[in-house]
């Protein structure tokens, strides 16, 4: 009997070590298969920091992104998460009245936001504002699994539900936000479908 607990109790050992041996190198094969570069930091005031880090995970995917704030003496933690339409990241942050601010570039897919950091609330904002986006069309997108059609020698793109704030660029607003002179104000609850 007592040969049995001693074999139980190695098998039980031997399986907690595999388990953890095995999650130590799942996460060291995402950091070695993936480069986490900083690619700007902003110092803010009252010892706030936010550090904008590049994600490369090889040739075929796109570059990611994320946002770490830090404060001096509260430590670092992620709040937002993030890719690019088109263009290239640019984030601005500050401190006001206790509360922290983030404005990101009109063509930025937003995949994930932290609302508070230590009991400081954060507020994200899209320069230029997002385009209000009809319930029905979100749902109806979900359950459309075509993301791109051939029309005669144009290609139709049509956007996930995350992407159609930043599909606005170049048609609702211009690429630093402002609205389009030539965009039709009647439109705006309708998403577009772009061709191009």
């Amino acid at each position: 009997m007592r040969k049995n607990k001693k074999i139980l109790l190695a098998v039980a050992v031997s399986i907690l070590i595999l388990l953890m041996g095995g999650k130590y190198l799942f996460a060291m094969t995402q950091k070695i298969g993936c480069r986490d570069e900083v690619i700007q930091k902003i110092e803010m005031k009252n010892g706030y920091s936010i550090k904008v880090h590049q994600t490369n995970c090889g040739a075929t995917t796109d570059f990611g992104y994320k946002l770490t704030l830090t404060h001096h003496d509260k430590g670092e933690k992620e709040i937002f998460s993030y890719g690019m339409l088109e263009g290239d990241s640019h984030i601005d942050g500050n401190v006001h009245n206790n509360q922290l601010d983030v404005t990101y570039a009109p063509s930025t897919i937003v995949y994930s936001k932290g609302a508070n950091y230590k009991g400081v609330p954060i507020h994200f904002e899209r320069k230029g504002g997002n385009m209000s986006v009809p319930k029905s069309f979100k749902y109806q997108r979900k359950s459309f699994d075509l993301d791109m059609a051939d029309l005669f020698a144009n290609s139709l793109i049509v956007y996930r539900n995350e992407e159609i704030p930043a599909g606005q660029v170049h048609f609702a607003v211009n690429e630093k936000g402002n609205p389009s002179k030539t965009w039709n104000n009647h439109n705006k609850d309708r998403p577009l479908l772009i061709s191009v």
